[in-house]
């Protein structure tokens, strides 16, 4: 059973390099920063992060929403 991908896109400025991105992921707190790993990049589905991480799929759910609100905010700070 696939999941649907999250709607929470996510605006990445055309000017940012793609080792200050790398930067602002990896100052994701470990937990978010796993999670958003796994599923947005690696594409995990959150059944298959929350066994790898030993975590319900609720905390994955939760971990991936935390982490993009956290870049989105990061990222925000950028345009202005």
């Amino acid at each position: 059973m696939e999941e649907a991908r999250s709607e929470e896109a996510i605006l990445i400025p055309d000017t940012l390099s793609s080792e200050y991105l790398e930067k602002v992921i990896l100052s994701l707190p470990d937990g978010y920063r796993t999670v958003f790993l796994l599923t947005e990049v690696e594409g995990y589905t959150h059944e298959e992060t929350a066994n790898t991480l030993g975590i319900s799929i609720g905390t994955s759910k939760s971990q991936l929403h935390h982490a993009k609100n956290m870049l989105k905010r990061k990222l925000a700070s950028l345009l202005d």
